[in-house]
C-alpha cells in the first residue's frame, strides 16, 4: 500500500538524521487523499496535482508537489509505476525571503530596545538581551539557544546537544559572553525558575519560539522606526531591512566573534 512504501521512506530518510516532521504529515496526507476511494498502492501525478491545488496559498501548493516528487523518484527506483508529478505545475513562487546580514550597529540597537522591554523589574528585559547577544556571537540556532539548559553552561563554553542530524558540539564563548551570560544566570536564580533551561519567562517556564518570534518582530518594528525617524531628520543613517531572528545565525557566519562581543561590555551592562 501507498501509506506503507510513505512510513518505508521516512524511516529511511529519519535513520539519516532527517526529522522530516512537516514532510512526514504531507506525505501522509497525501496517501490518505490518494487511498479516499480505494487504497493506493502508487503515486499517480494526476491524483499529486489534485491533492496539491486543495492547498490556499500558492507557495503551498508548491510545496506539496515537491514534497511527493522527491517520494515518488525514490519509489520509483523501485518500481516504475510510480509517477513523478511535475513540480512546476502551479508556476514558480520564491519562497525564501532573501537574508539580511546584521551589522554591529543593528544587532546593538536591538539588544538595546530588547534592555527597555517591561515590566520593569522583571527577568524579561535581561532573557532577551542576553538571547540577542548570543545569538549574535556564537550563530546558534534560535531553536538551540532555547533548548540550553543551566548544565550546558560551562566555562569551556556551551553544550550543544542532539542538533541537527543528531549531533552535538562545544560552543566556545568570548570572554565577554562568559560575564555577561553569568550576570544572567545571576538574576535567573533570583526569579525562582520552573524548568532547568537557561532563557525562560518572566513565569519562570521555558520560553517558547512562538513568544520568541513576537517580541523579536516587535523590536525589529521599534528600531526601524527608530531608525526611520533619524533618516528624516537628515540623518545619513539609512533604515535597515530588518529580518527574522535566525538572520543573526547568517551574520556571524560574516564577522568574527571578538567584533561582535565588543557590542556587550556596553549593553549589558550589571
Amino acid at each position: 500500500m501507498l501509506i506503507d512504501s510513505v512510513d518505508a521512506y521516512l524511516s529511511l530518510r529519519r535513520a539519516l538524521g532527517y526529522r522530516l516532521r512537516t514532510e512526514g504529515h504531507l506525505l501522509r496526507s497525501f496517501a490518505r487523499f490518494a487511498s479516499r476511494n480505494r487504497p493506493a498502492r502508487f503515486v499517480k501525478a494526476a491524483v499529486a496535482v489534485e491533492w496539491a491545488a486543495s492547498a490556499t496559498a500558492p507557495t503551498a501548493r508548491e510545496c506539496r508537489l515537491k514534497v511527493v516528487a522527491r517520494f515518488a523518484r525514490h519509489a520509483r527506483s523501485e518500481d516504475r509505476r510510480h509517477e513523478i508529478p511535475p513540480v512546476d505545475a502551479f508556476g514558480h513562487h520564491p519562497s525564501k525571503r532573501r537574508p539580511h546580514i546584521y551589522s554591529s550597529e543593528e544587532i546593538r540597537a536591538l539588544m538595546e530596545a530588547a534592555s527597555r522591554l517591561g515590566p520593569i523589574g522583571s527577568i524579561r528585559p535581561h532573557t532577551y538581551c542576553t538571547l540577542i547577544g548570543l545569538l549574535a556571537a556564537t550563530g546558534l540556532r534560535i531553536s538551540e539557544a532555547l533548548a540550553l539548559r543551566v548544565d550546558d553552561v560551562g566555562v569551556d563554553g556551551l553544550r550543544v546537544l542532539e542538533t541537527k542530524f543528531h549531533k552535538s558540539r562545544l560552543v566556545p564563548l568570548h570572554p565577554t559572553a562568559v560575564a555577561a551570560v553569568d550576570r544572567y544566570l545571576r538574576r535567573r536564580r533570583k526569579a525562582r525558575a520552573s524548568t532547568d533551561h537557561v532563557f525562560i519567562t518572566i513565569a519562570g517556564a521555558a520560553i517558547k519560539y512562538a513568544t520568541v518570534h513576537k517580541t523579536f518582530v516587535a523590536l525589529r518594528q521599534k528600531v526601524l522606526k527608530l531608525a526611520e525617524g533619524v533618516h528624516r531628520r537628515g540623518s545619513t543613517t539609512s533604515a535597515i531591512p530588518w529580518r527574522c531572528a535566525s538572520s543573526r545565525r547568517r551574520r556571524k557566519a560574516r564577522s568574527s566573534s571578538a567584533a561582535t562581543c565588543a557590542l556587550w561590555p556596553r549593553t549589558w551592562a550589571t
